[in-house]
Formats: C-alpha cells, sequence, structure tokens
C-alpha cells in the first residue's frame, strides 16, 4: 500500500515473472480501512480475468491513498482542484448532496486563499509519484484506477511522472476512472461514471466540464444513497462492474513495458529529495556489513542508482537469491544522511519489503558529508521453509 502503514508482517515468495503494477486512488471521505477494502475488492474483481489473459504476467495490488481527515477540508480540496470561481454556490451544491451542514456564505471568503494555488500537490500525491517512478523505473508497467477525487490524483501524477526527465513512455501508465470529478483522464484512457451519481452530478452542476456519465445499473437496489459508492455502486453493479473490468483488461492490453533503469528486488529502497544537491542512503544489512556511495556491495544488496547532483533516486535492491542466503532471521537497517547541501531539506524513502510499501518522510537539517547518518527504518526479514520470507518494515 502507498500509505502510512502500522508495521505488519507480510509472507512474499520470490518470482521472476514480468510484474504489472494494478494501483487502486480512492476518493473523498475514505478512512484508511474503507480504501484498502475496495482496493481488495477491485483486485478481486479484475484479478481473474487477467491471469486468465495473461498468464506469463504476475500482478500486484496496491492502494495509491489520499488521507482523509473530516469531510468539510475534502470538500475545499476538491473544489481547489476543480478551481470553482463562485466558492460559496459550489460548496453549497456539494455540501448538500454529501447531506453535511456547511455555511458556505461564512466561509467563502476564508476559501479565497486555498483556492489561489490550483492543482493537487501535496504529501500524498509525493509519494504516490515517488511509488509510479520506482515501478516504471524497475521495468513495472502501471494500471492506476482512480475512483472520486482520487481522479485527481491520478491525473496530477500522471502528469508528473511524463515530465519527468526519465522519459518514460506515456503507453507503460495506463489509468481509468471511475466517478471522476475531473475534465479529462490524463493519458486520453476511459472513464465510467454512473447517470444517477448525485455528488458527480453536484460538481457537473458547478462545472460543465466535468467528464459526462456513461451508464447506469439496471439494477439500482444494491447502490449507496449517492449512487457514488466505488464496491456498492460502480464494482458490485450489474452494468458499471463489467464496465470496469473491460477497461480495465483493455488498459492491461495496451500496456508497454518499460525498459528497467534499476535492478528490481524482493526488497527496493528508493530515496529522494527536495531542494539541496545530495543526500545519501546508507544501509546496515544483517552481517553487520554497511552499503552506501562508498562501497555499493553488500552481501545481500546493492546500491544500484547514486544520485550526486539532483534530487534522487537513489536506489538500493536485494535480490531473491542473495535473501537465499539469509538462514535466520536478520534485520537491514536504513539511515540516510545530508551529504551537502545550503538549507534544510526534506528527504522520502520509500521501503518496498516484499508486498509491504511503506514511505518516510526525514526532516534534514545540516548537511554533514556523511558524518552522522540518520536512522530511518528497518526491514526485519524472517525466513519460513517453504523458501518464502516474512517482512516487517519498522
Amino acid at each position: 500500500m502507498i500509505a502510512l502503514l502500522a508495521s505488519v508482517a507480510f509472507a512474499a515468495d520470490c518470482t521472476s515473472s514480468p510484474e504489472v503494477a494494478l494501483v487502486y486512488g480512492n476518493g473523498m471521505s475514505n478512512l484508511l480501512m474503507e480504501a484498502t477494502a475496495s482496493s481488495y475488492a477491485l483486485d478481486a474483481r479484475v484479478r481473474p480475468g487477467l491471469e486468465s489473459a495473461h498468464p506469463d504476467l504476475r500482478f500486484t495490488s496496491h492502494l495509491a491513498f489520499n488521507e482523509w481527515e473530516s469531510a468539510f477540508p475534502q470538500l475545499v480540496e476538491v473544489l481547489r482542484q476543480k478551481v470553482v470561481d463562485d466558492v460559496a454556490s459550489a460548496l453549497g451544491l456539494l455540501s448538500g448532496a454529501l447531506g453535511l451542514e456547511v455555511d458556505a456564505a461564512a466561509v467563502s471568503a476564508e476559501l479565497g486563499a486555498l483556492f489561489a494555488d490550483a492543482g493537487v500537490v501535496d504529501e500524498d500525491l509525493e509519494r504516490h509519484v515517488q511509488f509510479y517512478r520506482g515501478e516504471l523505473m524497475a521495468g513495472h508497467p502501471i494500471v492506476l484506477v482512480g475512483h472520486s477525487q482520487g481522479n485527481f490524483y491520478a491525473n496530477a501524477a500522471w502528469d508528473a511522472v511524463m515530465a519527468g526527465e526519465e522519459g518514460f513512455e506515456p503507453e507503460s501508465f495506463a489509468l481509468v476512472g471511475v466517478a471522476s470529478p475531473a475534465d479529462r483522464v490524463a493519458d486520453g484512457g476511459s472513464w465510467i461514471t454512473a447517470d444517477n451519481d448525485l455528488v458527480i452530478a453536484a460538481v457537473a452542476a458547478v462545472s460543465p466540464a466535468t467528464l459526462p456519465s456513461t451508464a447506469a445499473n439496471r439494477d439500482t437496489s444494491q447502490e449507496d444513497g449517492l449512487h457514488h459508492n466505488f464496491v456498492a455502486t460502480y464494482l458490485e453493479g450489474d452494468v458499471l462492474g463489467p464496465a470496469i473490468v473491460a477497461a480495465v483488461e483493455a488498459a492491461v492490453d495496451g500496456l508497454e513495458v518499460p525498459e528497467a533503469t534499476v535492478t528490481d528486488g524482493v526488497i527496493t529502497l528508493t530515496l529522494e529529495w527536495d531542494e539541496q544537491p545530495d543526500v545519501d542512503l546508507y544501509v546496515y544489512e544483517p552481517d553487520g556489513g554497511a552499503v552506501w556511495y562508498g562501497d555499493t556491495a553488500g552481501t545481500y544488496g546493492y546500491l544500484d542508482h547514486d544520485d550526486t547532483d539532483g534530487f534522487g533516486p537513489e536506489h538500493y535492491y536485494v535480490s531473491c537469491e542473495s535473501l537465499a542466503t539469509l538462514g535466520e532471521p536478520g534485520t537491514f537497517d536504513i539511515a540516510v544522511d545530508y551529504y551537502a547541501g545550503e538549507a534544510p531539506t526534506t528527504a522520502r524513502l520509500q521501503v518496498a519489503a516484499g508486498y509491504t510499501v511503506r514511505t518516510f518522510d526525514v526532516a534534514l537539517s545540516t548537511p554533514d558529508a556523511g558524518a552522522n547518518p540518520q536512522p530511518v527504518a528497518s526491514v526485519v526479514v524472517t525466513p519460513a521453509d517453504d523458501g518464502s520470507f516474512a517482512f516487517e518494515v519498522q
């Protein structure tokens, strides 16, 4: 999951099959538990057909979580992303559709500043973009299914990834929009919106450029009251559910595998940072050895990408073959050092171990040229008798 999760152990085996990342981007008013359930439901619905049609591929499921704190800030965020001019009327429409009591006139003046910066620019998006870049750099094409507000994040992430210096091909990253309040699907892909979706109807009433509805379920008895819920209305719908499956299958069929520029592994670490020229990744392996820019090959892993004049990434990986030599539980301790710069900066460390992905934000204040690497995270690995491994990211 592309989210800050509690430390959890996951078992994983080692496989060399080509990999496709299937990602779900949640909508507004979703707590992590609900968003996770929706991601699992999407995987369960589309995986059988994908594996039948593509037996040579391995599909991994991920959640691109955008955090929800309360309904009102999420309404503000949706409207800010839409760049609506008439804040009061738009807020009134949306709050009414969602059954919220919001005094739009009283807060419209305060909201003005929030609309000055259009688009999605936040820490959730930065984590999403880092994950997508890492997947593509490892040679994994992506299909991202966005629901509701998740489509803003999907579009912004796709734009950011394609604008990067890596030069990824658009065909390696496909989008499918569901109940989208946006006016486009960034890659030109398909979208599915219910004719009776009250939330999207409210958005469209304020912003006519919103993508139009596409279909309706024949049986609406299972739908939620707003006809907007990802699972109840869309995924389990007798018309909309098959439409989503068909759109995902078509997206996978059209994917192109990107050329890998870093090595994939059962453990991978990706480090990026802001503003300043050089931040370094350090990994202390179970046998006590250190992997860093001065010694890039360890007993288990390798630093195969070191960036000294940009904003990353730095990349470390452990292969299945190397990990197989670990005969007892072991810990990989991960640290970050602010090597050179002129001002405080923030680094983002993405840790992927087995099927677990966690992102850590690291505040760095003073450069020290490698004198004092700052501990950030650990990966505890426990081998099993059947050749698989359990991973715990702490």
